[in-house]
Parts: C-alpha cells; sequence; structure tokens
C-alpha cells in the first residue's frame, strides 16, 4: 500500500506507534541484539504449503524458543498469535523445531509465553490468509469491526 500512495515519505503516514516500533526492531534488523551463533536474527523464513513468507525477531536454535519483539504490549490481539503462530509454521516447514513461542514487550521488559499452535490455530491461519488474498478494496470499504477502531493504522483507513 505504501508504494500505491505514491512518493511520499513514511513520516507522512507513520503515526508513533510505527515509528517506535520500528526503532525498536533495529537491533534485529542489524544482527545487533545478540552475538550468540544459536540465536537467530531477522531471518527470512517461508512456508510454501501456506503460500506466505516474512522475517522472524529472534529464534534460539539451541533452546527452540521463538521470540516476537513488540515495542509495547498492552494486549495480545489475534493478530499477534497468527504473526507468531506463522512465523512457527514457517520454521517447521523449514526443518526447524521450535518447542516455545513468547511475545517480548520491550519498553516494559515483560515476556508473555504462548502455547504452540493447535489445529484449530492452524485453520484460523489458513482462513486468515486466504481472507487476505482474496482482499478486494470494496471488502475494505463494507468492513466495520471494534479492533479496527483502536489500532495505530486507523488513520490509514478510510
Amino acid at each position: 500500500m505504501h508504494i500505491a500512495a505514491g512518493d511520499i515519505t513514511p513520516a507522512s503516514y507513520h503515526e508513533t506507534p510505527q515509528v517506535r516500533g520500528k526503532a525498536v526492531h533495529e537491533a534485529i534488523e542489524f544482527g545487533r541484539y545478540s552475538n550468540r551463533k544459536n540465536v537467530v536474527q531477522n531471518m527470512s523464513i517461508f512456508s510454501e504449503e501456506l503460500g506466505i513468507q516474512g522475517k522472524l525477531d529472534t529464534f534460539d536454535t539451541t533452546t527452540g524458543e521463538l521470540i516476537e519483539r513488540k515495542a509495547k504490549i498492552k494486549k495480545l490481539y489475534e493478530g499477534y498469535y497468527m504473526q507468531l503462530y506463522a512465523e512457527y509454521f514457517c520454521l517447521v516447514e523449514m526443518g526447524y523445531k521450535p518447542t516455545r513461542l513468547a511475545f517480548y514487550s520491550m519498553l516494559d521488559n515483560k515476556k508473555y509465553p504462548i502455547p504452540i499452535p493447535t489445529k484449530k490455530y492452524r485453520a484460523r491461519l489458513k482462513q486468515i490468509i486466504s481472507e487476505i488474498q482474496n482482499y478486494t478494496p470494496q471488502k475494505l470499504l463494507k468492513h466495520t469491526c471494534p479492533n479496527c477502531n483502536n489500532n495505530i493504522y486507523t488513520p490509514l483507513g478510510w
């Protein structure tokens, strides 16, 4: 969507939460979070089965812990879970063995362990991916939900 908006800078469409999130992720993006060889940072991941690709924050190949870092977690939203579950399924398909999942809230130094996803969550993730793949602007114009009323992307909405 950013490219579709034309030749504008991120400052013209990023709100404070996005700027803060980008800043706190820089250590990951540049591989400065950890110098331990067993901690993989900012690794490209993919799942051919799910038709997705992305990057994870940190994965400890020794302990099997996959951590998604957020600037500050006030509430664990479904989207957070689906992001981490997508990373989990990508790693499994790529031959890794994640055994623990967690979110880390950086500004208040809190860790939120979450369970390994069940078949129910895998089905929900597939449903969300399908909805994204079948997105049309007309569907957005008809969309209303309480989750969209107070999130960091609301100012970018219609």
